[in-house]
């Protein structure tokens, strides 16, 4: 997300105790709902008087060397898209319920269908020429907005935008108060985990006329927009007839209805999930196909298979790379989008706590840090195409890259196991040591042959490393309570610094700071960035804390693949964008050219 452009939205400063929906452990799909979190956000910087939508888009991030850029999309006919036909999507598995709110555990595949029936009161615009692969703020519902004081922010609402017209709800004009229903919904009464950091601080959400929307906080909350009202589970607008009579969002054809380009056809579990074209969609001429199935395809080697064949048009995400390499070798029509993936594969935490944990010295992190070799994992695992550790720089530029680092840092980021058996032995441990990495095999590949590499790799310093294969729901609790030893390796969303980097803060949760990490140096450097609201200035912040990081290697960050989308030529008009959190109407510019 662009650095400008977070600025005159007010710059994003999450509360550092609890991190927002991009430092939660990222979840995959299907699965059971991760457990709550408590979190104890605080004070954040004043926000900018004003922001409007018309802040310029960020900049395309460059790729990092070591990813082949993707396949851009074929450009679209000069005679314009045509109109009509049925899309046909891939989809990993059912929805494991029809609340978004409430949905964690395999929202993703939730999520593809939500940006369709419902709009948002902010997305990532996919029109010809925004950036890809980055999370752009945009608006949707909302018109304008701006901060009328340092405690009360306003949002103006785009009118004539109508919902779906079907029972309960029956096309009725999306008002103020549907915003004011479902933003209390989502910030005070589901609650909802991820935005709960900005929900606190919120004390009053009202509406002023028909169009506009108020929202009253107890401090200045420059992290409203992100966090809250650009996430994808907590600005989207609902009515609140389609509860239905049980008060819950449990049956799709009353609860399924919202004011997007698409309204909800049919669901027949384990086949597919049916919309069509609402025709009275408030963005004239979208969208341009008549109806969308998702097909339901549990087994990869079938969704491939589909594709392949035409049988299905798109695989619109979470395509891993050596299924992309091999499309694109054995396939070359079909387009591939690639984009890092910002759930951050590969996070080896090492536990600060307990009795006679060789972890609490910092030579010893700092040698399992210079005994794994992270390009080792680009060029096996990753088959070439790894964005480089510790982060990806086209996520945003509060990352600092590799090259960034000062040599006697970035020596701890490098491969240098002959280093980290001196470090070991000055640490007391000549003759290395026995440990373990707990770790589930939910994520799949290429996670588990990480973690796999990783206990390959230690053991060439003297590392005796076992891994305990732990099932999701349980591994989850254990990260949460902290009862995990030695270290752990799982996935951590990176597509917000802010969250991430307030992770190592003293008052994160344990959830959160999974290391359990308690340094004095870390806190003020937080606390900083959490007030500090000119760009360059959190720059510098950023690029001290990670540093900090590097130097006391409390985690590392071995390479991210890329997140591959593909779709036969036939297909138009699609654009990746939009991340994890984030919402983007990417099927309403689709068309079929055949």
């Amino acid at each position: 997300m662009s650095r400008k452009l977070l600025a005159a939205v007010g710059a994003v400063v999450l509360a550092l105790a609890a991190c927002g929906p991009a430092a939660q452990e990222a979840t995959p799909a299907p699965t059971s709902p991760p457990a709550q979190s408590t979190a104890t956000p605080v004070a954040t910087a004043p926000a900018s008087a004003t922001a409007t939508p018309q802040a310029k888009p960020a900049a395309t991030p460059t790729p990092a060397p070591t990813a082949k850029p993707a396949v851009a999309p074929t450009a679209a006919a000069v005679s314009g898209p045509k109109k009509g036909g049925l899309l046909k999507v891939l989809l990993r598995a059912d929805p494991p319920g029809w609340d978004m709110m409430k949905v964690t555990g395999g929202y993703n595949d939730l999520r593809k269908t939500h940006n369709a029936v419902y709009s948002m009161l902010f997305n990532t615009p996919t029109t010809e020429g925004s950036p890809a692969c980055e999370s752009v703020i945009a608006p949707d519902t909302a018109q304008s907005w701006k901060w009328v004081n340092d405690n009360l922010f306003e949002v103006k609402l785009q009118q004539g935008m109508r919902f779906q017209n079907k029972a309960p709800v029956n096309g009725r004009e999306v008002t103020a108060d549907d915003v004011v229903f479902s933003l209390t919904r989502a910030f005070h009464q589901v609650p909802i985990r991820a935005i709960q950091p900005v929900a606190a601080h919120v004390k009053k959400i009202e509406a002023a006329d028909r169009y506009t929307v108020r929202f009253e906080t107890d401090q200045p909350l420059p992290a409203l927009i992100p966090t809250g009202l650009f996430s994808q589970y907590g600005a989207v607008i609902l009515a609140k007839e389609s509860a239905g009579p049980t008060g819950t969002w449990d049956n799709p054809d009353i609860s399924y209805i919202g004011s997007g380009p698409f309204e909800f056809a049919g669901y027949r579990p384990g086949v597919k999930i049916s919309l069509k074209r609402f025709a009275d969609y408030w963005k004239p001429g979208l969208p341009y196909v008549d109806a969308v199935d998702f097909l339901i395809i549990p087994d990869q080697s079938t969704r491939v298979a589909l594709l392949r064949s035409g049988q299905a048009d798109l695989w619109p995400d979470e395509m891993p790379s050596t299924v992309a390499e091999d499309i694109r070798a054995r396939n070359p029509k079909i387009e591939l989008q690639g984009c890092p993936m910002t759930s951050g594969f590969g996070f080896l935490w090492m536990a600060q706590y307990g009795d006679n944990n060789p972890f609490l010295d910092v030579r010893v992190r700092r040698a399992v840090s210079m005994a794994i070799d992270r390009d080792a994992f680009i060029k096996t695992i990753l088959h070439g195409e790894g964005v480089e550790a510790p982060y990806a720089p086209a996520v945003d530029p509060l990352f600092t890259r590799m090259s960034d680092y000062p040599p006697e840092l970035r020596r701890y980021l490098e491969y240098r196991p002959e280093d980290a058996k001196k470090l070991l032995a000055e640490a007391g441990y000549p003759n290395g040591f026995k440990t373990s990495i707990e770790v589930t095999a939910q994520y799949g590949s290429p996670h588990n042959e990480m973690v796999e590499a990783i206990a390959a790799m230690l053991p060439k310093i003297g590392i005796d490393v076992t891994i305990k294969w732990t099932e999701y729901v349980l591994w989850l609790e254990r990260g949460q309570q902290a009862k995990w030893e030695n270290m752990r390796f799982g996935k951590v969303n990176v597509d917000d610094p802010f969250a991430y980097l307030s992770r190592f803060h003293s008052k994160a949760s344990v959830g959160e700071n999974k290391s359990k990490v308690r340094d004095s140096v870390m806190d003020q450097l937080v606390d900083e960035l959490g007030r500090t609201v000119d760009p360059d200035k959190q720059i510098d912040v950023a690029k001290k804390i990670q540093h900090r990081i590097a130097d006391q290697s409390w985690v590392v960050q071995v390479p991210q693949p890329l997140d591959y989308s593909a779709g036969n030529p036939w297909v138009k008009g699609f654009r990746r964008a939009g991340i994890a959190q984030k919402s983007a109407p990417w099927l309403e510019r689709i068309w079929l050219d055949r």
